[in-house]
């Protein structure tokens, strides 16, 4: 595995794990306000603080640890009936025995009533359905851990999309401000070479030309930096101070390189059938449905119960009665309208519509690796041509400086070399964030290992 796979993994697995030990994990958790800017202002940011620093901090991560609990909440109303319930109940009525006729017998008569009790109530037998509550609480918890994941992956590669990104924008604006740097000198070699008789009026008409042409190069490679920054800045959680705006103190640690990646496409495929979120997802939405089959089903069932506990009354002769009660019901629908069978139709039309999305949901992600991997394909092919053209630029223009002093070239020749070598260093910052892109993509496809467990 690559480092910076491993890295990036290990950040899924530890955000993802965040909730894999209870809701108490999540709600220990405040929700955050942004980090202060002193973390941005003290050093350059390397890819792995920036992904650490969206996971604590970006909305999307913070609202879907929210959702995970939510969903362990529904977890253990599901699991509730595997469980004893303890029932206390209790009332009293008082009423005026002058307006009561009084029974000509030797005894009082009642002028109140009351009674209570606190009872232990467990189901023993309910068709099935206590196993299947079981289970469906489990795949529910799991389910929604998945669900976590695939957001935490999500956010993970626009992170690193956005990091690739703003490094392909700071590098072209420095390369757009060596170009005009450069400009200007030449444009100050052809205006003093200009009484000399070396160059003509249309040399420095050209040059001025190709001077000014350069400036709104850097004009819009800086606003491209800038938008950047804010942008990067919110995917990460950032409060942007308003009085800030022209140069947003962000910078970035990792170089723009592209890093050796090998993968196979079935290899690559298989990767993600057994590893991506989703697919896991709708493979418990499939065993959740299985579940509510067999729920369905113990509508034919009886269903049994146990009770126990203390309570006490008092009778119409105004005595008290209390003491330990145990007893034990059973319920059984002979006949219940129909109800069951409707359950049951309706769950085994469910399971077939989950079994369905998942058979289209693997062909998808197959689809969608192999999209992905295409892409990685041709961005290695694209970056490996733009090295070789970025090497004869660099070569054409050294030959085109020593033939310009040496009086063989004009300057217009010259002006030419430099501008095809700017542009090819601009194509090959392209490509190198397209590669990086590429990879990052491809291995969100593929699914990075977690350990959700």
């Amino acid at each position: 595995m690559k480092p910076h796979i491993a890295r990036i993994s290990a950040l899924v697995a530890f955000a993802c794990t965040a909730g894999a030990f209870g809701p108490a994990c999540v709600r220990a958790q405040p929700a955050p306000v942004g980090p202060d800017a002193s973390v941005w202002l003290s050093h350059p940011l390397t890819l792995k603080e920036c992904i650490d620093l969206a996971l604590q901090n970006n909305g999307e991560i913070v609202r879907a640890k929210q959702e995970l609990e939510a969903n362990y909440g529904i977890s253990m109303q599901v699991r509730s009936i595997a469980l004893p319930q303890v029932k206390v109940s209790g009332d009293y009525v008082g009423y005026d025995a002058k307006n009561v006729e009084a029974l000509e017998l030797p005894i009082p008569a009642a002028t109140h009533r009351w009674s209570g009790s606190v009872r232990l109530i467990q189901s023993i037998y309910e068709g099935g359905r206590i196993v299947s509550s079981v289970k469906a609480a489990s795949l529910t918890k799991q389910q929604a851990l998945f669900r976590y994941q695939a957001v935490v992956s999500d956010k993970i590669l626009e992170v690193r999309t956005a990091y690739f990104d703003l490094l392909l924008a700071e590098a072209l604006s420095k390369s757009q401000q060596a170009a005009l740097d450069l400009q200007e000198k030449q444009n100050e070699d052809v205006s003093r070479r200009l009484g000399t008789g070396l160059v003509a009026h249309y040399d420095l008409l050209r040059s001025e030309v190709a001077l000014a042409s350069a400036r709104p190069k850097l004009l819009r490679a800086q606003n491209q930096l800038r938008i950047g920054k804010a942008k990067f800045s919110d995917l990460l959680g950032f409060r942007i101070p308003s009085d800030v705006w022209d140069d947003i103190p962000l910078r970035l640690a990792d170089p723009l390189e592209a890093e050796a990646y090998d993968v196979t496409l079935p290899g690559a495929i298989d990767r993600a059938l057994a590893n991506r979120p989703e697919i896991q997802v709708q493979e418990k939405a499939v065993a959740l449905q299985h579940e509510h089959l067999s729920d369905a089903r113990a509508g034919f069932l009886p269903s049994v119960q146990v009770m126990g506990g203390y309570g006490g009354f008092n009778d119409d002769l105004d005595r008290d009665i209390h003491g330990w009660f145990a007893g034990a019901q059973v319920n059984w629908f002979l006949f219940d309208g129909l109800e069951t069978q409707g359950k049951i139709k309706e769950a085994h039309a469910h399971l077939n519509a989950a079994q369905s999305a998942l058979s289209d949901l693997k062909r998808a992600v197959g689809l969608e690796v192999r999209v992905a991997y295409s892409t990685f394909t041709e961005a290695k092919q694209e970056l490996e041509a733009q090295e070789q053209a970025q090497g004869l630029a660099e070569e054409g223009l050294r030959l085109a400086t020593s033939h310009y002093h040496a009086g063989e070239l004009t300057q217009l020749d010259l002006m030419q070399s430099q501008t095809t070598l700017t542009d090819v260093r601009s194509n090959t910052l392209q490509t190198l964030r397209d590669y990086d892109v590429a990879v990052a993509a491809l291995e969100r496809a593929i699914g990075l290992p977690t350990d959700t467990k």
